[in-house]
């Protein structure tokens, strides 16, 4: 396990290059990651040949290469992220898509939701929220506690507040939007313990419940926003999208079936910055088989 000023070290040399730079080693990495079999490469084939039948086999060869490219670019531009300072965070934004959205939302007063699935840069926009109002996310504690100290200090060196997955750490998001304030949340992971399966690709998916429940209690302003990743490291075009109103309804299905169709729609704009590698139907239904199990070998 790396130690934290280990880990430090190597942040900090990473947020030494140049955005180009990185754009540039990101594709390298990422094209290794498509040539060698390995995990990653695995699960996006598995993920792409079930979110997108319609593709062909040549379609989804030339989307799983620039997915992994453009997740390797996610890892390495990281650190530049986290390490940042607000003026050069606000020169990398290049155009904004949705900003009244968003100020509409804040101006509401009953509180802002803002779903930011793993697409584009999910670090960035972060930044980019905390700039326009104080903002909160959600937080799940990794095994390594070095590591997780350097995520909480490297989202929060400009003012995002982090709180953890736990009762606390929901109750204090709760309190933030009955405040009118704007949490963030990742909507796109697999819950394991709790959720409810609701389409998403047009495949029951286990959903979590915490965002629609902090939707239907609070009443706030649900927003799906990602931050897409410019060729040649060029900057970051934000995308601020609405929800359907039924992400408000007392019947978790309806809202958690919402938040994945929001999620889903911002996905099929930018399919080449969307995580594919990760198991998002890992959690299956009774009955039914694990759809990650190794078929090749990798």
């Amino acid at each position: 396990m790396m130690t934290k000023a280990l880990l430090h070290g190597l942040l900090v040399l990473l947020s030494w290059l140049p955005l180009p730079l990185q754009y540039a080693l990101g594709g390298l990495l990422g094209t290794a990651l498509a040539l060698i079999p390995n995990r990653s490469r695995r699960i996006s084939q598995r993920n792409l040949a079930l979110c997108l039948p319609e593709l062909d086999s040549k379609a989804r060869r030339q989307l799983l290469w620039q997915s992994l490219r453009e997740t390797a670019r996610a890892m390495l531009e990281t650190p530049l992220i986290w390490r940042a300072s607000r003026r050069r965070i606000d020169a990398l934004v290049r155009v904004v898509h949705g900003e009244d959205l968003l100020d509409a939302a804040l101006a509401r007063g009953q509180g802002v939701i803002v779903a930011s699935p793993h697409l584009g840069s999910w670090e960035f926009i972060g930044q980019y929220l905390q700039g326009k109002a104080p903002l909160t996310s959600l937080f799940k504690p990794t095994d390594n506690p070095a590591a997780n100290a350097l995520m909480q200090q490297g989202r929060g060196h400009l003012g995002m507040a982090t709180v953890p997955t736990d009762t606390g750490g929901v109750r204090q998001l709760f309190a933030i939007l009955k405040r009118g304030g704007m949490v963030g949340i990742l909507p796109d992971q697999d819950p394991r313990d709790s959720g409810v399966f609701v389409p998403f690709f047009g495949i029951p998916a286990l959903t979590m419940n915490l965002l629609p429940k902090l939707a239907v209690r609070s009443q706030a302003t649900v927003l799906v926003g990602y931050a897409e990743r410019l060729p040649w490291g060029r900057g970051y075009e934000i995308h601020l999208l609405p929800c359907d109103p039924a992400i408000n309804s007392e019947h978790i299905q309806a809202s958690a079936s919402a938040l994945n169709a929001a999620v889903e729609a911002a996905v099929r704009q930018c399919p080449a910055q969307y995580q594919w590698s990760y198991k998002r139907f890992r959690s299956r239904p009774a009955g039914v088989a694990n759809w990650y199990a190794k078929r090749d070998g990798n």
